[in-house]
């Protein structure tokens, strides 16, 4: 995804995570790659990113270190200082933007139909053998 963060364009990747981010993540934060991943999933009923929810602050934190680490600005998680709030809308609205990006491939508009082999030759315009008469009174007869 694209965040849009002080005038600029960061590409964020979380499907990305190296193994040197994954050990940095449970070195300094003391979370598992699974408990990264189960944090971006949410609650069923979310709406994007809660700040109430216990799990926002580190959740910000990582996302924010691991867009800053992806796009080449190497920083110690533990050191990273960022207004909070202005990035976590940041995040919701790239967030929503890849979502609303992806509705028609979801819809079925962009899905590819099935394919074809190409003919090698004519189609063939043999016909069946049997033939059917008809009588006066439309029915077939045969």
């Amino acid at each position: 995804m694209l965040i849009r963060w002080e005038d600029k364009d960061w590409a964020l990747d979380v499907a990305g995570l190296t193994n040197r981010q994954a050990m940095a993540l449970e070195t300094e934060m003391g979370m598992s790659i699974a408990e990264f991943y189960d944090l971006l999933g949410g609650d069923e009923d979310d709406e994007g990113f809660d700040s109430a929810k216990p799990y926002f602050l580190k959740l910000m934190t990582i996302l924010y270190w691991l867009m800053l680490d992806q796009n080449g600005v190497r920083v110690k998680i533990t050191d990273v200082e960022f207004p909070l709030i202005p990035f976590a809308q940041a995040v919701s609205a790239a967030s929503a933007a890849e979502a609303a990006a992806q509705l028609p491939a979801v819809n079925g508009a962009a899905r590819p139909g099935p394919t074809r082999r190409p003919r090698t030759s004519a189609p063939s315009r043999a016909r069946s053998s049997r033939t059917t008469t008809t009588t006066a009174a439309g029915s077939p007869d045969g």
